[in-house]
């Protein structure tokens, strides 16, 4: 399968279905706001955004990540970030394109894996008793947690393509951003709105997930908040789909 091959094939999008699919997008975006305020304030990187990581690990190859007492392990953990969301990505993408004439059922699919992914993650810390998150911990158990929280929000990037809607990737806005205010006096409304809704979706899910943490919110309590979201959403997206 080619990097040009259609993760739809030629599946026509009507304009109906790409207002739900860009508020579908725009709800991940409000979710990748709380999980990631989550993980930064809690662990110290990204599951989600993988530039941020990326500094994050340039800056520990650099050294800079090693403090006169201890090696800080946020670039470790940045390494294992990048890597379970490339191999979210591959993962995620294979299954789309194998399967593209069965749009709705995948997607709710996809948040269902998502969900999986994050329930594995959950129980893991749950059944080590690693619910006093500290940005120093590097046991195992956070490792692959965190390596499973990444893979899972691929799945979201890969759903903006899925979907065809790939200004809203879900996860990134400096694209974002850049089309939104190089194009402020544009004609297209609708692409606009959708722009400033990304920006504010996304913010807002931040805003929520500091002030979840400030509260003394754990990350493994942040793991099952975002799995009965998803769930929620595959449910009402298969319900959708047969109605």
């Amino acid at each position: 399968m080619s990097e040009r091959t259609p993760l739809l094939g030629n599946t026509p999008t009507s304009n109906t279905n790409e207002n739900a699919n860009a508020r579908l997008l725009l709800a991940c975006y409000a979710i990748t706001g709380f999980l990631d305020s989550s993980a930064v304030s809690l662990l110290g990187s990204f599951a989600s955004m993988q530039t941020g990581n990326t500094v994050y690990l340039g800056l520990g190859l650099a050294g800079l990540e090693t403090t006169a007492t201890s090696p800080s392990p946020r670039w470790i953990k940045a390494g294992i970030s990048i890597a379970g969301f490339c191999t979210g990505s591959f993962c995620f993408a294979q299954l789309h394109r194998r399967h593209s004439g069965q749009r709705g059922s995948l997607v709710s699919l996809s948040f269902l894996l998502q969900t999986v992914c994050l329930i594995l993650a959950a129980c893991i810390l749950q059944t080590h008793a690693v619910q006093h998150d500290t940005k120093n911990d590097t046991s195992w158990q956070l490792y692959v947690s965190l390596a499973l929280v990444s893979f899972q929000s691929a799945g979201q990037a890969v759903l903006s393509r899925v979907l065809e809607c790939t200004s809203l990737t879900s996860v990134v806005l400096t694209s974002i951003y850049c089309d939104l205010f190089m194009n402020l006096p544009g004609l297209n409304h609708l692409q606009q709105g959708r722009r400033a809704g990304a920006i504010i979706s996304l913010l807002l899910g931040t805003v929520l997930g500091g002030i979840f943490v400030r509260s003394g919110g754990s990350f493994l309590t942040v793991l099952w908040v975002v799995s009965m979201i998803k769930v929620c959403i595959a449910v009402i997206i298969l319900c959708i789909n047969r109605a």
